[in-house]
């Protein structure tokens, strides 16, 4: 008997490798389970045409340091190309609701709708236009061309613009875009009809002269620009000339009337004198006749 297996004991090695399998099978289940959570934690999150702010949850809606930051650089790419490929219909629909909503529950919605002040509203609540789309109208005083930092989304130049409108009197909303229309001047030159239509980013740090300032960041979709015609320059400078010949010849009417007048003073001047000299009688001098006389 002491030779034999109770048949008890036959069944541990069975146990053992069953049990083995087991926790092998169920560590595998954890660690894919473990690695499908962290791809869902880092996967972005879903946005809209209506509001993109999912994407900026961890983007603070003010910063003190200038410019972009290391730390928010695949956010801001992410929304450039977003802003780049989303569909211009559904972009501007959204927009024009959520501005009009916007009015509705304004102070200043007893003025008409294209009266509405966007920038003041954006300064004043920014918190409400953080991911929301917007369309912004004015003239443009300055643009900058660069290269992109490295990205995943195919994004090579970086075009900005500082736009200027109606309300905002001399403080500019900054926009970023991934291109620019074609024949859009570069540099510091005023650029007039100038429509944006795309994302607040978040309020953007700029160096001013007495301190640092916020100005709105704009991811652009689109920079409309209505440049001026052929047929416009021409008339223009057809208006210039006519300007100009009015201008010489009021001008001249002027010292014309001012000569005549000079030159009717001195003719009566000179017929007074004549007058003058007629009227008076030369006096009767003592003669050797008259004395005789």
């Amino acid at each position: 008997m002491s030779g034999l297996i109770h048949p008890r004991y036959r069944l541990i090695p069975f146990c053992r490798v069953a049990l083995s399998c087991c926790l092998l099978c169920g560590f595998g289940n954890f660690v894919r389970a473990e690695k499908k959570e962290k791809k869902e934690v880092t996967a972005p999150l879903q946005v809209t045409p209506e509001n993109i702010k999912p994407w900026l949850r961890d983007v603070p809606l003010k910063i003190r340091r200038t410019g972009i930051l290391p730390e928010e650089a695949e956010t801001y790419y992410r929304v450039l190309a977003y802003a780049r490929d989303v569909d211009s219909r559904d972009v501007k629909k959204a927009a024009r609701a959520f501005l009009e909503q916007r009015w509705e529950h304004s102070k200043w919605h007893k003025r008409p709708r294209d009266k509405f002040p966007v920038y003041v509203d954006i300064y004043l609540h920014p918190e409400s236009y953080q991911g929301r789309p917007v369309i912004m109208k004015g003239h443009v005083q300055r643009t900058v061309r660069g290269k992109a930092s490295q990205n995943e989304f195919g994004i090579e130049e970086i075009c900005e613009a500082w736009l200027y409108t109606e309300d905002s009197q001399s403080n500019p909303t900054v926009v970023v875009a991934t291109g620019f229309p074609e024949g859009f001047p570069i540099g510091e030159k005023a650029i007039d009809h100038v429509t944006v239509t795309g994302y607040i980013y978040r309020m953007y740090t700029y160096n001013a002269r007495d301190t640092r300032r916020f100005a709105p960041l704009l991811v652009a979709h689109e920079i409309r620009w209505t440049p001026p015609s052929e047929s416009a320059r021409n008339s223009s400078q057809i208006w210039g000339i006519i300007i100009l010949l009015l201008g010489v010849t009021v001008s001249g009417s002027l010292l014309g009337i001012l000569f005549l007048t000079i030159h009717r003073k001195k003719e009566q001047s000179r017929k007074n004198v004549i007058e003058a000299l007629e009227d008076f009688s030369s006096p009767d001098f003592e003669t050797e006749d008259n004395r005789d006389a």
